[in-house]
């Protein structure tokens, strides 16, 4: 069981250009696929914790990962949730939390 937040500098603002962000994320996505990836369920615009996200599942050894990628943030913020049938309610709490009040600091650099 594991909740990961994984930042990509996009190069541009998301917020001011949420329409381009997803567009390259749902690109992203479908790359990915093509080339294998065991990845599904491509949701571009939901909410989850109060805040607009798109969502997609993975699939994988360690068991399924259920991805969150913020849309209101400059850069993108994915929130993976990885659980074992005994975790589900835990780490779905904990996602939860973490989605619901992740931010992004300064820029250094």
């Amino acid at each position: 069981d594991v909740v990961t937040v994984e930042r990509t500098v996009l190069g541009y603002d998301a917020v001011a250009e949420p329409g381009r962000a997803l567009a390259d994320l749902r690109a992203a996505f479908d790359a990915a696929v093509a080339a294998g990836a065991p990845l599904a369920d491509f949701v571009a615009s939901g909410r989850y914790a109060g805040r607009p996200v798109a969502t997609y599942h993975q699939h994988g050894p360690d068991g399924p990962v259920d991805w969150y990628v913020l849309l209101d943030v400059p850069d993108q913020l994915s929130v993976g949730c990885r659980h074992t049938p005994a975790g589900v309610e835990e780490v779905a709490r904990a996602c939860a939390t973490v989605v619901g009040s992740v931010r992004i600091g300064e820029r250094t650099g």
